[in-house]
C-alpha cells in the first residue's frame, strides 16, 4: 500500500509540474497582423473585430464582371497552398481571392474565436460581403477548407455557382456540442501546455518538413517548407491553433443533406490524412457531387500534381 501511495504522489507531482511549468515559459504574443505584408498583393480586412489576411488577383476594376473564385486552404496552410493554380485560373478568365482562415497564416490569432465550420462560414460570408458584395461565387476548399465552403454553400446556396472540394474534411451533421477532448483541452492549464509544446517542438523546420512529407507523400522543397514555416511562425499561432480545436462549437444544425450546389471532389489516392474511403459514404450520398481520383497523389494534389489538378479544376469550372 505504501508503495502505491508513493507512486501516486510521484504521478500527481509530475502532473502538477506539467500543468504549472508552462506558465513559466513565455508564449509569443499576437502582433497586429495588418502591419505585415507577406505578399505584394496582400490585403487586410477587419470583420466584426477579426482581422483577415487575403490576396486578390484581378486585372482592373473593369474586370469585376468576370466570374469570381474563392480559395480556402486546409489545416496549417495559408494562401500559399494555391500558388500553382492562380495563373491557370486567371488566364482562364477568373478573378481570384484566397484567404488565410484564422488563426492560420497572417490572419487573426484571437484564442477566443469560435472555429467550428459553420462559424467560420458565417465569418467568411461577411468577409466576401465586405470585399465583393455583388458577386456570385465559385468555391474551392481544401481539407479543412472543404468543410468550410460546404457550410458556406449550405448557408447561402443562392450565391454559389460551383463548389470544388479538394481532399475535403466533410461533416454529416453539425451539432451544438463539444467532445470530451475539446472540453479537456479548453481547460486553461492544458491549453497553455499544448500551446507551449507547439511553439517549442512543432513550429520548427524539421517538424514542418516531416508534416509536409506526410501530406505530399514525397519530400517538400526548401521553398515549400519555408513558406509553411513562415505562416506558422507568426506570433500567437500555436495558441490560436490549440484554442481553435478546443473552442470549436457549432452554432447551426447543418446537415450534408442540405448541400445541393453543383460540385466535384478531387482526391489523391495516396491521401493518408483524409483517405477517400473515409469520406466515400458521404460523397456516395450526394447526387450533386462527382469524384475525381488522382493516382499516386497525396493530400495536397494542387501542390504536388498541379497539371492534373488544374486540368480537372478548369474542366469543371468552365463547362
Amino acid at each position: 500500500m505504501q508503495y502505491f501511495r508513493k507512486v501516486l504522489i510521484v504521478i500527481l507531482g509530475l502532473l502538477i509540474l506539467l500543468l504549472v511549468l508552462p506558465y513559466f515559459i513565455p508564449l509569443s504574443k499576437p502582433k497586429c497582423v495588418n502591419q505585415l505584408k507577406p505578399y505584394n498583393n496582400s490585403h487586410f480586412c477587419e470583420i466584426e473585430g477579426v482581422m483577415i489576411h487575403y490576396r486578390i488577383w484581378q486585372e482592373s476594376i473593369e474586370t469585376e464582371s468576370k466570374p469570381w473564385i474563392f480559395l480556402v486552404h486546409g489545416f496549417s496552410a495559408t494562401t500559399y497552398s494555391w500558388e500553382k493554380s492562380i495563373e491557370p485560373l486567371t488566364e482562364s478568365g477568373f478573378n481570384v481571392i484566397a484567404v488565410d482562415v484564422p488563426p492560420f497564416g497572417y490572419s487573426d490569432k484571437n484564442p477566443r474565436l469560435n472555429h467550428s465550420p459553420d462559424n467560420r462560414a458565417v465569418l467568411l460570408w461577411h468577409f466576401l460581403d465586405s470585399v465583393q458584395p455583388n458577386a456570385s461565387w465559385n468555391f474551392v476548399g481544401h481539407s479543412m477548407g472543404g468543410g468550410i465552403v460546404t457550410a458556406m454553400a449550405i448557408l447561402q446556396p443562392q450565391r454559389v455557382e460551383k463548389v470544388v472540394l479538394v481532399d475535403p474534411s466533410l461533416f454529416r451533421k453539425l451539432k451544438p456540442e463539444r467532445s470530451l477532448g475539446q472540453i479537456l483541452v479548453s481547460l486553461h492549464p492544458v491549453e497553455r501546455l499544448f500551446s507551449v509544446l507547439g511553439e517549442i517542438f512543432f513550429i520548427k523546420t524539421e517538424p514542418v518538413k516531416k508534416l509536409l512529407y506526410t501530406a505530399y507523400q514525397k519530400q517538400p522543397t526548401a521553398e515549400q517548407t519555408e513558406a509553411y514555416l513562415r505562416g506558422l511562425q507568426v506570433p500567437g499561432t500555436a495558441r490560436g491553433i490549440v484554442a481553435a480545436f478546443s473552442k470549436a462549437k457549432p452554432s447551426h444544425k447543418l446537415s450534408i443533406e442540405d448541400f445541393k450546389s453543383t460540385a466535384i471532389a478531387i482526391w489523391g489516392d495516396n491521401d493518408t490524412w483524409i483517405p477517400f474511403e473515409r469520406m466515400k459514404s458521404i460523397t456516395d450520398s450526394l447526387d450533386n457531387v462527382s469524384v475525381h481520383i488522382i493516382e499516386n497523389s497525396g493530400h495536397v494534389p494542387q501542390e504536388t500534381d498541379p497539371e492534373i489538378f488544374n486540368s480537372i479544376l478548369l474542366s469543371f469550372l468552365l463547362q
